[in-house]
């Protein structure tokens, strides 16, 4: 038909992977464990595979979404799937997720801290290898914009392709992404060891979160470490 036709030029000049037709079978997405239970049931079974998994954070600094990605890491590394953490900040601390259980020989660091367009460029060719069964994407300091919402969806899109949980911990609210889904941290609970200041160690805590996927639905997780945390916001 005519109409076809010119369907199938249009999408020709389209961005490769961000359009597809409506008539395509949508899949239900498959669930990677957080590595913290009752996250997990919050979350219907852990963070989706093939998805933008938005961490974000509430008015306080530490809501618990370092701890929460770090567990994931320790939890996909334990199975023997390989991980990678985009570290835009250059925040990430190696010995403590070595302490709390990774097998850090199966996780990739991009170290940064590094510029926006570095980060978007890293995490599409950690995306499309196809090799990770989890990603953790941390912004630079000064945010994540690296050209606005058209990368943001080419990511989303990849991610889709690829079939890999995608966590992004974000610093402000969530980015409008197709086949993103948000979960909102209020102030954590801590349980402390230690004195206040360098040295102070995490125990464990309660996360009180909401998901945009689930009406709105609220929850909190109590959590314990196997080690002490050194590293978490």
């Amino acid at each position: 038909m005519p109409g076809n036709s010119a369907i199938a030029r249009l999408l020709e000049r389209m961005p490769a992977g961000l359009v597809r037709r409506a008539s395509e079978q949508v899949r239900s997405n498959p669930v990677t464990p957080t590595g913290i239970s009752a996250l997990d049931a919050a979350l219907g079974g852990g963070w989706a595979c093939g998805r933008l998994n938005m961490l974000v954070p509430g008015p306080s600094a530490s809501t618990g979404r370092t701890t929460v990605a770090m567990a994931a890491v320790c939890a996909v590394t334990s199975s023997g799937l390989p991980a990678a953490w985009i570290d835009g900040d250059g925040s990430m601390d190696p010995p403590s997720l070595l302490a709390c259980g990774a097998n850090t020989k199966l996780l990739l660091w991009v170290r940064g801290p590094m510029s926006a367009d570095a980060l978007l460029k890293s995490t599409h060719e950690v995306i499309i290898s196809g090799m990770f069964g989890l990603i953790v994407v941390r912004p630079p300091l000064d945010g994540w914009y690296g050209g606005g919402a058209m990368h943001w969806l080419r990511l989303s899109r990849e991610a889709e392709l690829s079939g890999a949980p995608v966590i992004v911990l974000a610093r402000g609210s969530a980015t409008s992404a197709g086949n993103s889904s948000a979960t909102f941290f209020a102030a954590l609970d801590a349980d402390w060891s230690g004195p206040i200041g360098a040295g102070c160690l995490l125990m464990g805590g309660t996360l009180r979160l909401e998901t945009d996927h689930s009406d709105g639905h609220q929850a909190e997780c109590t959590f314990r470490s196997n080690a002490p945390w050194l590293v978490f916001q």
